[in-house]
């Protein structure tokens, strides 16, 4: 099968892994994939164009920008150059990662009669979803809903059962794994002793996290359980009031540490 695999968003971001984990999943298993991805605003490297390159996905770069965000001129131009290359290249399938590049390859399929458009749905069920996108994802083929909660939200809102797939989120546990034995061990790095478990989270610190729900747990466990350490990977605009003055509310400071934003 011939897939067209699009991610509107150059940044290296939450969906964006697993959506590529998922692509090279079905390359491997014989498909043909070609990925389009957001055009980074500094060229940079360390984004989704990377993380495609480092997958072994074939890219295309019609010039479209594929951002996050919608913008009505921009978003005109995309779809023109999107559009050009599906009726060129005649997918099969296109798989949509995000609401912007649903949108718009909704639109470049419905004038080139492309069989199936599919979307990978990371809602949890419990942020709201507005008229636009419940009107995109009514008239969607496939819908990949990573579980339960998210099939439910989507029923409610009326998207048809028989569209939506309920899977586990595409993770590469194995992969994952390879990269943490091969780098430093983060032991030595933070002093902490072979005893004591250590363990850590990646997020961008945002309000709407629940970030407050990590340090109840820790200073509960810090008064009765074993030994530990958490390494907080990751930064945002909101940091000191979401992470840092908490941390030191609770008096966690002696067992979190703040790694910031790491690259590679």
């Amino acid at each position: 099968m011939k897939l067209l695999w699009t991610v509107s968003n150059w940044k290296r971001t939450g969906p964006v892994e697993p959506s590529l984990d998922l692509a090279a999943a079905k390359q491997e298993r014989g498909h043909d994939v070609t990925v389009a991805v957001g055009r980074a605003p500094d060229q940079t490297g360390e984004g989704a164009r990377e993380a495609a390159r480092a997958r072994d996905l074939a890219l295309i770069d019609v010039g479209a920008k594929l951002s996050k965000h919608r913008s009505p001129l921009r978003d005109l131009m995309d779809g023109r150059k999107l559009r050009r290359w599906v009726r060129q290249s005649e997918p099969d399938a296109i798989v949509t990662t995000l609401r912007n590049d649903h949108r718009l390859m909704m639109r470049a399929a419905a004038r080139v009669a492309t069989p199936v458009v599919a979307r990978l749905w990371y809602g949890d069920g419990t942020t709201a979803i507005d008229r636009q996108e419940v009107a995109a994802l009514r008239g969607t083929d496939v819908i990949t809903a990573l579980g339960d909660a998210g099939r439910r939200q989507l029923e409610s809102y009326g998207v048809p059962s028989g569209a939506i797939l309920e899977c586990q989120p595409p993770l590469d546990v194995t992969g994952l794994r390879e990269l943490a034995a091969a780098g430093d061990d983060p032991r030595e790095a933070l002093g902490v002793p072979p005893e004591t478990f250590l363990f850590g989270i990646v997020a961008r610190m945002q309000t709407h996290r629940r970030f407050e729900l990590l340090w109840e747990a820790l200073a509960a466990l810090k008064q009765s359980g074993p030994p530990f350490h958490l390494v907080v990977v990751g930064r945002g605009t909101n940091m000191e009031s979401v992470a840092v003055r908490p941390v030191a509310d609770f008096g966690l400071d002696d067992v979190v540490s703040f790694a910031g934003y790491l690259r590679g």
